[in-house]
């Protein structure tokens, strides 16, 4: 009787962990994706910050290395991704939507030197990750 129970236990946690592992996603490394906003209000879309030389900002988009004056940025933004749960309800969805959680620094109240000291804090903070593009 005591070995039926034990199997019985054994099978429960054998298919409940298969059954949580099948519901978990897949996780990924996270690659941190920025987005900048210029004073003229053009948006530079899903960057890789690579590194400040002098007073412009390296970063890569799709593969291809650029840079920007830190002077003409108007906004740095951290694009953080939304994760949705079974069970929760769907009031994430509209902050995915939104950008709710991202973190957004405004650099249009600083002046340069401000604005180099916070490009460096970030960069330390999140560094590039080699090998993404």
């Amino acid at each position: 009787m005591r070995r039926s129970s034990l199997l019985a236990i054994a099978s429960l946690l054998l298919f409940g962990t298969a059954d949580l592992a099948a519901q978990a996603p897949a996780r990924r490394p996270r690659v941190d994706r920025w987005q900048i906003t210029l004073q003229d209000g053009t948006v530079l879309w899903d960057l890789r910050l690579r590194g400040l030389s002098g007073d412009r900002l390296r970063y890569t988009q799709a593969g291809d290395s650029a840079s920007v004056s830190v002077e003409q940025v108007k906004e740095l933004r951290l694009l953080v991704p939304s994760e949705m749960r079974m069970g929760q309800p769907m009031g994430g969805a509209l902050g995915a939507l939104t950008g709710a959680d991202d973190e957004t620094y405004d650099f249009g109240v600083l002046d340069l030197d401000e604005r180099l000291r916070t490009v460096r804090e970030l960069l330390k903070a999140h560094p590039p990750q080699e090998g993404s593009p």
